[in-house]
């Protein structure tokens, strides 16, 4: 048995990724071959000008084919491509700002000579992934700690560090991420790009973007931060989408990559998958906060010129709960937002 080049892409499509840009290609390249490379044509130059969510989002993409692959019983063997590639692979604006970002991230090799049953945890991955859907609604009731444990072990599968954070640390990160939203909200090219993919924009379609249903109501009070990112700040005065009580510390769990490079983004990308795929098999809705990482490289991309300039360790973190009107599994439109 084997899986047809459109049902990889197909499945593929089905992975989280900044705004629903779906920012990847999946090509084979031969009988037993795929490779997986950056699209720049969707990429979004002002809030993710480093590329780092991109690569985050094609990596997610990377996890649903190797389970596609190995739930038709075959192995495969990945492989992360290094950042140095050929100048003709890499994004343009990078390269006129002196960054080298590569556009092929991996090469998959399928065994087609060998069959080996997958596992009932990777079967059950796999269905999965058309189920998976980013939940903004407020949760009224958080995991258990043998959940949370669970979901901290599939991210650690990956290769990145993963961890549950305590209340107090929970506030604090929400307090960085609404610093960080109303950093954002004040440059104008970043309200520009966020309006063209998000609501009623020009790049929302069917397929690609947050439709206007998808967006966060705003939170009752200002006394509190929200747990949730408002990706509808440019649709709609204040109360027009509907205000909801949100709940005041979220359960979080934070994964953190090793290094600050291509390769690593992509393995967070994979291990952000597997645990918001383990959260759908345990029936727990997730949703995701950003906004602090994405400041971080967007002043370290236009404001930072001097190359001994540190890089701290990449993180996101993801919420997770049980809300009380659950969003409908049956399409994705969240991404990595």
């Amino acid at each position: 048995m084997t899986i047809s080049y459109e049902d990889l892409r197909r499945i593929a499509a089905m992975a989280p990724s900044i705004l629903n840009t779906k920012p990847w290609s999946l090509s084979k390249v031969a009988e037993d071959r795929y490779e997986l490379r950056a699209d720049w044509g969707r990429s979004l130059e002002v809030i993710d000008p480093r590329h780092r969510e991109l690569i985050i989002s094609c990596g997610a993409a990377l996890l649903n084919v190797r389970m596609a692959i190995r739930v038709t019983g075959h192995d495969l063997a990945y492989s992360l491509v290094p950042s140095e590639q050929p100048e003709d692979d890499e994004c343009q604006h990078c390269k006129a700002r002196g960054r080298r970002t590569p556009g092929l991230l991996a090469s998959v090799e399928i065994s087609l000579r060998w069959i080996h049953p997958a596992t009932e945890d990777e079967q059950r991955l796999y269905e999965m992934i058309p189920l998976r859907h980013t939940v903004r609604k407020p949760f009224n009731r958080k995991i258990d700690m043998n959940k949370a444990v669970e979901l901290e072990m599939a991210a650690r599968t990956e290769g990145v560090d993963a961890m549950v954070v305590h209340d107090r640390e929970a506030r604090r990160l929400l307090r960085e991420a609404a610093e960080a939203s109303r950093e954002l909200a004040g440059d104008q090219g970043h309200g520009d790009e966020l309006r063209e993919w998000t609501g009623r924009g020009a790049r929302v379609t069917e397929d690609y973007g947050v439709p206007q249903r998808e967006l966060a109501r705003q939170p009752k009070g200002r006394h509190r931060p929200p747990p949730v990112r408002d990706l509808g700040l440019a649709w709609g005065k204040a109360g027009e989408r509907g205000n909801e009580d949100y709940e005041k510390c979220p359960h979080l769990i934070k994964l953190t990559a090793e290094t600050d490079t291509p390769p690593d983004w992509m393995r967070m990308g994979q291990a952000l998958q597997r645990l918001l795929l383990t959260a759908t098999r345990c029936g727990v809705q997730a949703s995701l906060l950003t906004q602090r990482s994405e400041v971080d490289d967007w002043k370290k991309a236009y404001k930072r010129t001097n190359p001994w300039w540190p890089s701290p360790r990449p993180w996101m973190a993801v919420r997770f709960g049980y809300a009380s009107d659950p969003a409908d599994p049956a399409r994705d439109a969240g991404g990595t937002r």
